[in-house]
């Protein structure tokens, strides 16, 4: 049966590789399929990992940094914390 999650923007990280050595354990490639604004000083990522949509709240300075660009191949990086709390719940 297929699982839906619900994940607040603020819980996903992004990464232009894969990390070892790293306390976040769920590593998901992904792709970057684009960046909007947000809040002052923020950009929210959509990011596209197989079927699914996942956003991410990032700063300007780190979307600056990582260089990042729409069509680009990242990692999503989300605490296993995230998960928890009752944010899952079947799909239809």
């Amino acid at each position: 049966s297929r699982l839906r999650l619900r994940l607040r923007a603020r819980d996903v990280a992004v990464a232009t590789a894969p990390l070892p050595g790293l306390s976040i354990g769920n590593q998901l490639p992904a792709v970057l399929e684009a960046i909007e604004p947000g809040p002052p000083h923020e950009r929210m990522l959509r990011l596209r990992v197989g079927e699914a949509v996942l956003l991410a709240r990032l700063t300007e300075d780190a979307v600056r940094r990582l260089s990042l660009v729409s069509g680009q191949p990242v990692w999503a990086l989300v605490k296993s914390v995230a998960f928890s709390g009752g944010a899952a719940e079947a799909a239809p």
